[in-house]
């Protein structure tokens, strides 16, 4: 089973205007603060949470991320300053959307 976004990605582009945004971080950053977010599907442990990623990756997400028109890498970041990051992208994305024919 592939994501839907991968078969769809280019169409979409191609039709409308679509842009994908990639955030990168090491597995530790994730597994952190995906328990921040202390969701009922928050993997119970580090190896939970490994393996889900292995699921993700086995689904195309990789493809997903390769498809990507920016990345963002968030090692380091706040969580202030990774939405900051993701604003500014935001901006200059609705700057090119404002150009295009409609």
């Amino acid at each position: 089973m592939e994501l839907e976004v991968t078969k769809n990605f280019w169409y979409f582009k191609k039709v409308e205007f679509a842009k994908l945004l990639a955030i990168h971080a090491s597995s530790s950053k994730r597994y952190e603060n995906i328990k921040a977010r202390n969701r009922s599907d928050t993997p119970g442990n580090f190896e939970r949470f490994i393996n889900r990623d292995k699921r993700e990756i086995s689904v195309g997400i990789r493809k997903a991320i390769a498809l990507a028109d920016e990345s963002i890498f968030n090692n380091d970041s706040s969580l202030l300053d990774l939405y900051n990051q993701v604003e500014e992208v935001v901006k200059e994305w609705s700057k090119e959307f404002s150009k295009v024919d409609k």
